[in-house]
């Protein structure tokens, strides 16, 4: 987006280009947060450019939703707003995302609509909106969001998760599912431990079991409808097969 490559470039060619690199660094690896905050405050203490300080305000909100401090992100992302408005969308969902740790889960809703309005397939706003749809009962709106970046990412496991957890609250929670035979009645999951494969096992109410074996976001196997001894069998092979080291062989 415009307003991203307005903020490299605003970083690479001010007298702070230094400590933005190592601010950037730090975030790339996972590095002292404290550190990033000293440099963010001593730059705000001293630049008076609006569109350096309004970036200075963006790092300092990510350090402090890193760090937990999420009305500290809040406030920065605030400040951020009010000097630089076109760096709305990244704000937006920054200060959203502070919002849904502090169980704002409406607030958070207002600002991913408002990033979706300039990107309506933005994944993370997509995923965060239906986390706190779900958060507030609101199922079958979380259903509907998972489906939109299903549409997109088929193999997204946090989305076919979320998906399955809300079918799942649905029959829980006696919500209007007469007419869905897709509801959910158990979840089974479970991770490779040496490499990122999971298997979601989905059981519906005909007690017959979707079961998903997503290797990565591109390549995901798919099998429906498989009875309860099957799935089991095939779950302790694989599961075996871990054990010994040799991937998602069966």
């Amino acid at each position: 987006m415009d307003f991203l490559n307005k903020i490299s470039l605003m970083i690479k060619v001010n007298r702070w280009s230094e400590d933005f690199g190592q601010i950037n660094h730090i975030f790339q690896t996972d590095g002292n947060k404290e550190e990033a905050l000293e440099r963010l405050n001593r730059i705000l203490g001293i630049e008076s450019n609006p569109t350096i300080k309004s970036v200075a305000f963006l790092y300092k909100g990510i350090a402090t939703c890193l760090l937990g401090r999420y009305q500290e992100t809040v406030e920065s992302a605030d400040e951020a707003l009010k000097i630089s408005p076109e760096f709305a969308p990244l704000l937006y969902q920054l200060k959203a995302d502070a919002l849904r740790h502090l169980c704002k889960y409406r607030e958070a809703i207002e600002l991913y609509d408002e990033v979706l309005k300039i990107e309506p397939k933005d994944i993370d706003a997509l995923m965060n909106k239906g986390f706190c749809l779900n958060k507030l009962g609101k199922d079958q709106e979380a259903i509907n969001i998972a489906d939109k970046i299903l549409e997109v990412e088929p193999c997204n496991i946090k989305a076919i998760d979320g998906k399955a957890f809300s079918l799942y609250c649905l029959e829980k929670l006696g919500g209007d599912v007469n007419n869905n035979d897709n509801i959910i009645v158990k979840i089974v999951k479970f991770k490779n431990p040496n490499a990122n494969v999971w298997v979601l096992g989905e059981q519906k109410r005909d007690r017959t079991w979707d079961v998903y074996t997503l290797e990565s976001q591109s390549k995901c196997l798919v099998a429906k409808e498989v009875t309860t001894e099957m799935f089991e069998l095939s779950l302790n092979k694989l599961q075996t097969s871990w054990q010994k080291g040799d991937g998602t062989r069966t």
